[in-house]
């Protein structure tokens, strides 16, 4: 099975979420928000990853921690209905930001079979 690129795929999982490329900061934040959901849908509940991402919620204040903890859940729904198939784990994310456009970049690896070659 031939998947698009995971920085084709990362745009369209954000989708409407994303603002506009003009403010390159805040479309970052919104790109490594959606990579930790696309990840968290795939790792195992008792994995290392997993207990890093939980420890990082935490720490956050309750107020805080509950409402990103409910918009995870969320996007982890959306990655698991949207994309089911897709158990690639992005690694790396970044934009460029060229003339006349962002570009987003970004390398994942197979969860199942890391050694596999992935786009």
């Amino acid at each position: 099975m031939s998947l698009p690129p995971i920085s084709q795929r990362i745009v369209e999982f954000a989708g409407a979420d994303l603002p506009s490329p003009e403010d390159a900061e805040t479309y970052l934040k919104v790109l490594e928000f959606a990579q930790m959901a696309w990840n968290y849908s795939i790792f195992s509940p008792d994995s290392e990853a997993a207990r890093v991402i939980d420890n990082g919620l935490l720490r956050m204040p309750a107020p805080v921690r509950a409402s990103v903890q409910h918009r995870l859940l969320e996007w982890v729904e959306r990655k698991k209905k949207l994309f089911p198939e897709d158990r690639r784990i992005i690694a790396r994310l970044g934009i460029k930001d060229g003339k006349r456009r962002l570009t987003v970049e970004a390398a994942s690896y197979d969860y199942d079979n890391p050694k596999r070659k992935t786009a």
